[in-house]
């Protein structure tokens, strides 16, 4: 146990620290720069407080709305999905839209269109090999449009060929042949149209850079 010399000798001590360190801020406050010094310190120490709370209030405000706000940016990001979705399906509907269309002008074309049915027989003719004769193939539906256009130009469409007009209910109507001793060729636009719209519907063509519904090319059978 510390006795009470020890007590004594212990307060001693301390009012002697205080009463120096009284005099050592006396001393130093006569100093020049020292209030300027103390100033700026304290001016410091303020500012580190103000940062450290606004840090504080930041991490609180962050913490606050973190929640909230990925949830928004999840209900976004589901919502851009579904407007894509829907853009596509429009598109995809748009699409057959057309297609409908271009199908219905296309079967109509060769009893509308006296100069589309002439383009027809002049590529297929082009295509075809020279033969003694051949025969025109058409729908029965487009039958008498095509019997009409032979007799006022037929000579002058097939380069003086003797002809023969046939019905062939296998053609698609719009759709034409010529067929020789030795080969046949056919001009089927829904053919080209099926193509097109698959390359479409696949994404493999831009519609903004699809060629406009054709006039089908001849090919062989």
């Amino acid at each position: 146990m510390a006795s009470s010399s020890d007590a004594a000798l212990g307060l001693y001590l301390e009012d002697f620290a205080r009463a120096g360190a009284d005099a050592e801020i006396a001393h130093l406050s006569r100093q020049p720069g020292f209030a300027d010094l103390r100033e700026r310190l304290l001016a410091e120490g303020r500012d580190a407080g103000r940062r450290e709370a606004a840090a504080e209030h930041a991490a609180e405000r962050e913490a606050l709305v973190a929640g909230p706000l990925a949830a928004l940016e999840r209900l976004l990001s589901s919502l851009t999905a579904a407007r894509a979705e829907f853009q596509r399906e429009s598109e995809r509907e748009l699409l057959a839209l057309s297609m409908g269309i271009a199908r219905r002008l296309l079967r109509a074309e060769l009893r509308a269109n006296d100069a589309a049915l002439a383009g027809k027989l002049a590529e297929l003719l082009g295509c075809l090999e020279r033969e003694s004769s051949i025969r025109v193939l058409a729908n029965p539906d487009d039958l008498a449009a095509v019997d009409a256009l032979l007799a006022a130009e037929g000579k002058r469409l097939l380069d003086g060929l003797p002809f023969q007009l046939q019905p062939d209910p296998r053609l698609p109507a719009g759709s034409l042949a010529l067929e020789g001793d030795r080969a046949r060729v056919e001009s089927i636009a829904e053919d080209e149209l099926a193509r097109l719209e698959a390359l479409l519907l696949d994404g493999s063509l831009d519609a903004a850079d699809a060629p406009p519904a054709p006039e089908d090319g001849p090919h062989g059978a």
